[in-house]
This record gives structure tokens, C-alpha cells and sequence, in this order.
């Protein structure tokens, strides 16, 4: 059970994610700057518990460097909320991109939803399932970069936040817990566990995709959809093993 098979599984809903009309906002710079804060501050409630179950899956893996890897994983998911508290949300705003400072208690149910379905997966499933559950968050972000960083205009007021999508941190972090996935799962070779596994990694890319939904509707707001043609998984495949990432 490799990396590609997960791929492979996810086809239509990494498709989808590639079309998304938040990305098409976030890109053209037409997502209204309320609906940004919205998706960033559910992401900076989200990444706590992302860290959290990184750690928990790392303490299943009896590959101590497999186990080091993900907890390093687990320390830059917090530093990485800590230093987006600091350039967008800490009081007043250092970029200037809220008129407002108010911020939230909680989680909306799509965030409840996503971090559910990783702390179950974390404390009930396989280290391999919980592995694939966490590689969507890194996979799919890189993917957007290097899949649409190209039209991304240096006006954009996201450009800062999109430059994140194709950093060395995002691409590094995707290499290693990409070749873990293929490391425990090379001998895997049990059909239900096969699907399990690839089960668990598309289930996140929908969870991010229900995000991703839950923040366009807010205050109305519909984006036109993104006019991005279909990759086949095959290209994707090709483009990530040209960029590095390993995927079989």
C-alpha cells in the first residue's frame, strides 16, 4: 500500500479540491477579507489538535525515526498557529487586514467534524490509517501551490499567506511523512487494510473540502467557480516526482 494507491483512491475529490471556489478566491484576491479571517481562524483553532494527534500516531510507530519525524511534525504545527496568531490575528493586526479584533470561541461543526475524524483515527486506528489521515493537511496544500501558484499576482492582498502553499517547510514536511506512508505501507498487502488506509486519507481531503465550503458561505459569499482544468492522478503524479515528492 503506497502513497500512489491513496492518490489513486482520491482522484475526484483532489479534483475537486483543485476547482474549490475558496482557492479561486484566494488567487484572484476576491475572497472578501471577513471570509479570509473566518478560514484562519478556524485553521489557527484547528492546528492544536492536528499537533495533538500527530504526537498520538507517533507514539504507535515502532520505527523510532518514523516516531521523531512526525513529533518534529507535531512542534511545527504549533509554531506554525503561534506565528500565524502573530502576522494576522494578535491585537492590532500587524498586516492591517481586519477592522475588527473580535475572535472566536470555538469551532464551527466543519472544524469539529475534520478534528473528530483525527482523534478518532489517531486513538482507535492503525499507525498506518493515522498517517494517511494527516498526510491530506500537507498533500493538498502543496498541491494547490504547485498546481496554481503560477497565477497568483504579487498585488494579491493573500499573497503572503499563498506563498505558505510552496514553501521548502510545506514541501519537506510532505517528503517525509509521504515516504513514512510508503515505509509502513510496503508490506502491507490485506485488501481491507489497503482501503482502510486509503479510506482515511480521502476522508481529510473531503473534511478540508467541507472547510473550504463552510467558509464561502459565510456572510453570502459565493465565488465563481474556479475554471481549473481536470488533472488526471497520473500528472499529478508525474508533476509531484518532478518537484521531489516521492509517490510510489
Amino acid at each position: 500500500m503506497t502513497f500512489a494507491h491513496m492518490l489513486n483512491a482520491a482522484s475526484s475529490a483532489i479534483s475537486m479540491a483543485l476547482k474549490h471556489p475558496l482557492n479561486n478566491g484566494l488567487l484572484n484576491g476576491t475572497l472578501p477579507r471577513n471570509n479570509f479571517r473566518f478560514l484562519i481562524e478556524q485553521d489557527y483553532l484547528y492546528l492544536p489538535d492536528f499537533s495533538k494527534t500527530l504526537m498520538r500516531v507517533s507514539n504507535k510507530l515502532h520505527n523510532i525515526q518514523h516516531a521523531n519525524i512526525l513529533k518534529k511534525l507535531s512542534e511545527n504545527a504549533l509554531e506554525t498557529q503561534r506565528n500565524m496568531y502573530m502576522k494576522y490575528l494578535k491585537e492590532p493586526p500587524p498586516l492591517r487586514l481586519f477592522q475588527t479584533t473580535k475572535f472566536p470561541l470555538k469551532k464551527i461543526p466543519a472544524t469539529v467534524h475534520y478534528t473528530n475524524h483525527l482523534v478518532i483515527t489517531a486513538d482507535t486506528a492503525s499507525a498506518e490509517e493515522g498517517v494517511a489521515t494527516h498526510i491530506a493537511c500537507y498533500f493538498l496544500y502543496l498541491l494547490i501551490g504547485k498546481e496554481l501558484f503560477h497565477t497568483l499576482n504579487l498585488e494579491n492582498p493573500y499573497h503572503s499567506w499563498m506563498l505558505s502553499y510552496s514553501s521548502e517547510r510545506l514541501k519537506s514536511s510532505t517528503e517525509a511523512i509521504i515516504q513514512i506512508a510508503d515505509e509502513l505501507g510496503h508490506s502491507i498487502s490485506c485488501p481491507l487494510m489497503k482501503k482502510k488506509i486509503a479510506d482515511a486519507f480521502v476522508k481529510s481531503i473531503e473534511c478540508e473540502i467541507l472547510l473550504w465550503d463552510s467558509v464561502c458561505k459565510k456572510n453570502g459569499y459565493l465565488a465563481s467557480v474556479f475554471r481549473h482544468e481536470s488533472v488526471e492522478i497520473v500528472d499529478i503524479g508525474k508533476k509531484l516526482l518532478i518537484s521531489g515528492v516521492r509517490v510510489s
